[in-house]
């Protein structure tokens, strides 16, 4: 999400802000956004139930730059549960689909 962000103010030739904070907890990321003088990133569902509340404001955005690469990780000394075994099916899937590379299956 970071490079995300950053390509977003280097594509529209804008400096980076001096107080970057980065936070996976959506949450505190609303928390901060309260302000009214903050902006972040957020999946769009997440998002939308906010802003269906007026807790938040979607802006638009033009065009956003590519996320980038998504991957698990796990113990390769542990059988995966069969939720991890279904993510993987699941990212396998959404690669092909996509005609990207698909991840390692190990």
């Amino acid at each position: 999400m970071r490079q995300t962000a950053e390509k977003l103010f280097f594509d529209a030739g804008l400096p980076l802000p001096a107080n970057i904070v980065e936070s996976l907890s959506v949450q505190t990321n609303v928390a901060l956004m309260g302000d009214g003088q903050t902006v972040g990133l957020m999946p769009r569902s997440a998002a939308m139930q906010f802003a269906g509340h007026d807790a938040l404001t979607i802006l638009r955005v033009s065009a956003l730059p590519a996320f980038g690469d998504i991957g698990c990780f796990s113990y390769a000394e542990r059988i995966p549960a069969p939720a991890v075994q279904l993510f993987r099916t699941c990212l396998r899937e959404a690669a092909a689909e996509l005609g990207t590379a698909a991840p390692p299956t190990h």
